[in-house]
């Protein structure tokens, strides 16, 4: 029988008793690891700061460095974008050279050098140029490495030319907007009919500001002309928009726009599609029926003094008669 010590337990009978030098050492190696496995921590959690830190140095270090490369190409005249050096990539058929110079010098663009690496450099030419009279709107602004800014604008197109005594005429857009300057015939290489306005009231606002109610109503017509097709227009030959009556301003029992035509005759179209009491008249796919009907009867409108397109029915007055006489159809 082997007599074990009394401290000393068991797991098993078959086991026999760890010595007591043997329980010591195993506590020793243990103490050991846990100490070498702190360090080992420590020793990781230093690695890890370490590298933190460079990677924040080294960050910092490329942000200022970009900061001395840009300031250093910022004023670099290679990069630099010289506003008074404006080139002319395409304009619209119509604008002479001197619209072209009007609509440079009225830009109002700061003249000066601009960065191109500046973040506000769109900003330099987008919102003068949106305030310029000649534009309608600023469709868009483009850098262009490595000095250029390209400017993309919708110019306005005039639709009429209110006559300014013997000097010419002022233009007119289709919203009723006078233009810059004056001209003194009608512009060329328009992409729509152009009209006389006549009859307008006030003097001329500042360019780039909207005449009065009856410029207003005149471009509407201009704009309803557009639905006649092309051999009515060659028909019709009309060259004048008279709005001196737009809201009964002479006489509320009379038409309040007439069309002046090459014939002679004279066709009342009534109100216009922006009159407040525009849906009290026919519609306009109705007035230019109308008008076809008279055409066809009336080739080129001879012989017919009044076209009245404003009732429900066409109405005629042929010339030398003095009284209206009804077409009889719809």
């Amino acid at each position: 029988m082997v007599v074990r010590p009394a401290d000393c337990r068991r797991n098993d009978a078959a086991t026999p008793c760890e010595p007591a030098g043997v329980r010591h050492r195993t506590r020793e190696r243990l103490v050991n690891e846990g100490v070498e496995g702190r360090r080992a921590r420590r020793r990781s959690r230093i690695v890890r700061i370490i590298r933190l830190q460079l990677v924040v140095v080294f960050v910092l270090a490329c942000w200022r460095g970009s900061q001395v490369v840009s300031a250093w190409t910022a004023v670099r005249p290679a990069f630099l974008v010289e506003s008074s050096g404006t080139r002319i990539l395409s304009r619209a058929g119509w604008l002479t050279d001197d619209d072209v110079r009007s609509i440079r010098d009225a830009s109002g663009v700061d003249s000066g050098l601009y960065s191109f690496f500046s973040p506000k450099l769109t900003s330099y030419f987008d919102a003068p140029y949106a305030a310029s009279p000649w534009v309608r709107r600023v469709v868009d602004v483009r850098p262009a490495y490595p000095n250029r800014v390209r400017v993309f604008l919708e110019i306005r197109e005039p639709v009429l030319g209110v006559p300014v005594d013997e000097r010419g005429i002022h233009l007119v857009d289709e919203r009723g907007v006078r233009l810059p300057g004056v001209r003194s015939r009608p512009p060329e290489g328009l992409t729509r009919p152009f009209y006389r306005l006549i009859g307008v009231d006030g003097p001329p606002p500042r360019a780039g500001e909207v005449w009065s109610r009856g410029t207003v109503e005149g471009a509407a017509v201009a704009g309803e002309l557009q639905a006649l097709t092309g051999d009515m227009v060659a028909a019709a030959r009309i060259h004048t928009v008279d709005v001196a009556n737009v809201g009964g301003r002479i006489d509320r029992r009379r038409p309040e726009i007439l069309l002046e035509t090459a014939s002679g005759a004279v066709i009342e179209w009534g109100r216009s599609s922006r009159s407040p009491r525009a849906g009290t008249e026919p519609a306009l796919a109705d007035k230019v029926k109308r008008l076809r009907q008279a055409l066809r009867t009336y080739p080129g409108l001879a012989g017919l003094d009044r076209v009245k397109l404003q009732f429900d029915r066409l109405t005629v007055v042929e010339t030398g008669y003095g009284v209206a006489a009804n077409a009889g159809q719809h």
